[in-house]
């Protein structure tokens, strides 16, 4: 085999691999595409009513820092608690934000 065959039997093979894997990845788009129209039944969890948020008052807020408060104490149980001179490192709470 001369080189010239070796490089157009290689071509060949390379657009056939190379049109395979098209062909392939057009299928499958067109597959993702008809998802759209197939009817999906109402399932029983989604059929529930919503549940509307609960605000919270202040005795809940003054619970969540008593609770944050105490995990922070927890962390640091094992780390000393004085500082360079000497007195007690405290640590307030003022305020707590929830995020959703």
């Amino acid at each position: 085999m001369t080189i010239t065959e070796i490089l157009i039997k290689a071509g060949a093979d390379t657009l056939l691999g190379m049109g395979t894997v098209f062909a392939m990845l057009i299928l499958i788009s067109l597959v993702i595409y008809l998802f759209k129209f197939i009817s999906k039944e109402e399932s029983p969890i989604d059929a529930e009513p919503k549940k509307e948020e609960v605000q919270t008052g202040k005795g809940e807020n003054e619970q969540l820092i008593a609770v944050i408060m105490a995990a922070i104490e927890a962390f640091n149980k094992d780390k000393s608690d004085m500082g360079q001179d000497g007195g007690y490192i405290g640590y307030m709470v003022k305020s707590v934000k929830r995020r959703r």
